[in-house]
């Protein structure tokens, strides 16, 4: 038996040694759901600047139809690069005439007629994108 002297202190050798080994085996199994939560945080953070951009774009297109309404054949629009707070990101703008039952039409200005636009930004480094859409509408009397 090993006795101690009068003012010996602190841990042994044998004592520090399975205190660094319960750590060693503990440890991950404590850590890892915080790492996973701060990855998952990163991701909708990710998401939400796609977002942000791609509805930039849409608006801005949408509120250019109301101005002038475009012509059949105007669409797809070149795809447009750019970069925001340092990321690139490429959008691709699209839209396609239906009419009141979302069949595709040539756009003739016959009837009431929709013209449904399609936003798809994609943010380059990580490959993650985005599809907005809107439908605008015009009557003809």
């Amino acid at each position: 038996m090993i006795t101690r002297r009068k003012g010996d202190e602190g841990f042994s050798l044998i004592e520090m040694v399975l205190i660094i080994l319960m750590l060693g085996i503990l440890l991950p199994f404590i850590l890892t759901p915080y790492i996973t939560s701060a990855q998952g945080i990163g991701r909708a953070t990710s998401i939400a600047a796609i977002s942000y951009v791609a509805r930039g774009h849409l608006e801005d297109e949408a509120s250019s139809v109301d101005i002038i309404w475009p012509a059949a054949g105007a669409y797809p629009k070149p795809v447009i690069s750019e970069m925001v707070n340092g990321a690139a990101y490429e959008t691709a703008i699209n839209a396609i005439f239906v009419d009141s039952n979302f069949a595709p039409t040539d756009g003739s200005p016959l009837n009431n007629y929709y013209l449904w636009l399609t936003v798809t930004t994609t943010r380059t480094a990580t490959g993650e994108s985005v599809v907005l859409s809107a439908l605008k509408s015009k009557v003809y009397n």
